[in-house]
């Protein structure tokens, strides 16, 4: 997984190339971000459901919002690479 960021944007990026421009960005894994997405959707954590979207970064999260999405995760992405694929 790559997150890039540009000021207050965060993305995620699944694949083993980082992506630089266009055609490198291409290589995400939507499947597995789709994975990803539901398993965090079951532990409370809403994220844009398109692999291509981004995050924004929030100052109403308190530390221990930002506890429960880290450790939400690191769980949904365990759950996600361990499920078979469609």
């Amino acid at each position: 997984m790559h997150v890039p960021v540009v000021d207050t944007l965060v993305g995620l990026h699944l694949s083993a190339t980082e992506a630089v421009n266009e055609t490198t960005a291409k290589t995400t894994d939507t499947a597995l971000y789709a994975r990803f997405f539901h398993a965090m959707k079951r532990r409370g954590v809403l994220m844009a459901p398109g692999a291509y979207e981004v995050l924004f970064a929030s100052l109403a999260h308190t530390d221990a919002d930002l506890r429960h999405v880290a450790e939400a995760a690191f769980e949904a992405a365990s759950e996600a690479v361990r499920a078979p694929v469609d």
